[in-house]
């Protein structure tokens, strides 16, 4: 599995709070679009969505938790 993939399944598994909720959502995300749930264009704009900084929940995390999000979303935007 890719590094950043393990940072988002570790943050989804053992952090709390905003961290734990998005990585969450980018792996559920990511299963819904490669079972073909959701086409492409709402996955990108639904990743999109949850970069930190972007909404008032976002503003709260770490550095490293907002690292970890937002480079899970650029690489998972990188492997389409």
């Amino acid at each position: 599995m890719a590094e950043f993939l393990d940072r988002l399944v570790n943050a989804r598994d053992s952090r709390t709070g905003w961290v734990k909720e998005t990585a969450s959502s980018l792996l559920s995300l990511k299963t819904r679009f490669e079972s073909g749930e959701i086409t492409e264009s709402k996955y990108v704009q639904s990743l999109d969505v949850l970069k930190s900084g972007e909404t008032d929940v976002g503003l709260g995390g770490s550095y490293d938790e907002r690292a970890i999000i937002d480079n899970g979303i650029l690489n998972l935007k990188n492997l389409l």
